[in-house]
C-alpha cells in the first residue's frame, strides 16, 4: 500500500473542505483541524508496519485502512460552524461525533480511494467511538448491532482512540505517558529524546538526534518542540544513541548547514 500518496490525496480532501481554516483545537496551543488531522495519519504512517507484525496486531491491509478512514474523519464534526463557533468561545458545547456527517465523509473517501465498501462500517465505528465518553453503553451497542464486516472493529476504534490521545497531549511527556497507558504500549517499545532550547542550534540538535535513533533502528514517531519520541518492535533490543553518537552527527550536520570553521567554534 502505498501511504505516501494517500496522504497526499487525504491532504487534497482535507483542503477541499476547508480544513486549514477550522480550529480542531484550542487549549493547550491552538491546531488546526487539518494539521490535527494530518499528524495523526503520520503518526499511523510511522505504527503500520509495527502494528502488522505477528507478535503485534497482526493487522491486515483493510484493518490498516479501516484505521486510516477513521483517523481522518474521526473530527470531521468539527468543520461544523456550530462546534466552530463554540471553540472560539462564543457558542455552546456541542457534539462533534455526527453519524450523518461521518458516514458521508467516510463513503466520500472510499469513492476517492477505490477502496472496498465493506470498510464503511467498520470506519464509521472508529470515528463515533473515538472519544471516551462517546463509548456509552448505548453507542457501543448501537455498533454492535450494526452488521460489522470486519470482526475487530472495536479494537480498531481503540486504536483510533490511543492515536487521537498521542496527538491531542500537550507536550512531549503527556505524549508519552498517553502511549505508555494506551493499547499500544504492551506491543511497542518506547523511548525519547529531549534537547533545551538554544535558538537557532535547537533544530539542528533535533535532526542530529533523529538521525542517531534511526541510524540506531528506532522509529520516529512525533516530534515536539523539545523532543521526538521513538518505538520500536516490542520484542527488539536496541540501543539508545549515546551522546557521543548524538555529538557526532551534529558535527557532520552543522558542517553542512554551516561550513567547517563554524563546526569547530559550536561542537568544538
Amino acid at each position: 500500500m502505498d501511504w505516501e500518496t494517500a496522504r497526499l490525496q487525504a491532504i487534497e480532501w482535507m483542503q477541499n473542505r476547508g480544513w486549514k481554516r477550522k480550529l480542531a483545537k484550542k487549549r493547550g496551543g491552538e491546531q488546526s483541524l487539518f494539521e490535527h488531522t494530518l499528524i495523526q495519519l503520520d503518526v499511523l504512517i510511522s505504527l503500520f508496519p509495527l502494528l502488522g507484525r505477528k507478535e503485534s496486531f497482526r493487522l491486515s491491509l483493510e484493518e490498516m485502512q479501516v484505521l486510516w478512514l477513521a483517523a481522518l474523519c474521526h473530527d470531521v464534526g468539527k468543520e461544523t460552524e456550530e462546534w466552530q463557533t463554540y471553540i472560539i468561545g462564543k457558542g455552546n458545547p456541542t457534539n462533534h461525533c455526527i453519524p450523518e456527517l461521518a458516514q458521508e465523509a467516510v463513503q466520500n473517501l472510499l469513492d476517492k480511494y477505490g477502496w472496498e465498501q465493506t470498510l464503511l462500517t467498520s470506519a464509521i465505528s472508529g470515528v463515533l467511538l473515538h472519544m471516551k465518553n462517546e463509548r456509552t453503553i448505548g453507542n457501543v451497542l448501537q455498533q454492535v448491532i450494526t452488521p460489522q464486516p470486519l470482526g475487530r472493529w472495536k479494537l480498531l476504534s481503540e486504536l483510533v482512540d490511543a492515536v487521537h490521545n498521542l496527538v491531542s497531549a500537550n507536550g512531549l511527556f503527556p505524549a508519552l505517558a498517553s502511549l505508555e497507558r494506551s493499547i499500544l504500549a504492551r506491543h511497542l517499545k518506547l523511548t525519547y529524546h529531549q534537547v533545551l532550547l538554544r535558538g537557532a542550534s535547537t533544530s539542528l540538535l533535533h535532526r542530529s538526534a533523529v538521525q542517531a535513533f534511526d541510524a540506531a533502528g528506532w522509529q520516529p514517531l512525533i516530534h515536539f518542540v523539545n523532543g521526538s519520541i521513538y518505538v520500536a518492535p516490542g520484542n527488539s533490543d536496541l540501543s539508545i544513541p549515546t551522546r557521543e553518537n548524538i555529538s557526532e552527527i551534529l558535527s557532520q550536520v552543522v558542517n553542512e548547514a554551516m561550513g567547517q570553521d563554524f563546526t569547530q567554534q559550536v561542537v568544538g
